[in-house]
């Protein structure tokens, strides 16, 4: 053993099982003068105690940080109080489970409904886009109607006043010839 390790009491020896803590100090180097090797001891020794008060104080460290907020009242509150070494008693998460599956089940079920919804919606729409085609084509057929019946209307006028014309032609021309028929009878 070397002389840090014969200075460390028993408690603070390394052990052969391997450590779960982080290790905070430095290894030590062999030094080859014997003097640099008694300075090497001191700051890690000085670290050491530091490193040990610090855990020491760790668990005080939550209570005592509400004093950075100001609120020191709730500060000593906390110091003072005594801590339950009562382990909590057990949860009971049997209803929280249950909880948790019928909300899952639901879920499943909007999630169906849903998807069934959006089915409807897309035969739906789908619907409505066949209607809105028969209806286009429907009022495009309407306006061709419209434009023939305008064009049958025009011919049926010009036949109409074409008749009338001749109508009017031939009444003249009877009366006409009735004047003449009495000028040659007189």
């Amino acid at each position: 053993m070397s002389n840090a390790e014969e200075l460390r009491p028993a408690s603070q020896q390394p052990s052969l099982e391997p450590s779960l803590e982080p290790c905070l100090e430095p290894p030590l180097a062999p030094s080859p003068a014997p003097i640099a090797q008694s300075e090497a001891v001191q700051p890690s020794s000085t670290l050491r105690r530091a490193v040990h008060a610090l855990r020491a104080a760790v668990p005080y460290l939550p209570r005592l940080l509400p004093l950075l907020d100001g609120n020191i009242a709730a500060a000593v509150a906390n110091v003072l109080a005594p801590q339950s070494a009562k382990p909590a008693p057990p949860v009971n998460l049997a209803p929280v489970e249950e909880s948790i599956t019928r909300l899952q089940t639901q879920n499943r079920e909007l999630r169906d409904q849903l998807a069934d919804q959006n089915l409807a919606l897309k035969r739906l729409d789908q619907r409505l886009e066949t209607v809105r085609e028969a209806t286009d084509r429907t009022a495009l057929e309407h306006q061709e109607l419209l434009a023939a019946f305008k064009k049958a209307g025009k011919k049926v006028n010009v036949v109409a006043f074409v008749t009338l014309a001749l109508l009017i032609l031939s009444v003249l021309l009877n009366l006409a010839l009735v004047l003449h028929i009495e000028r040659i009878l007189h």
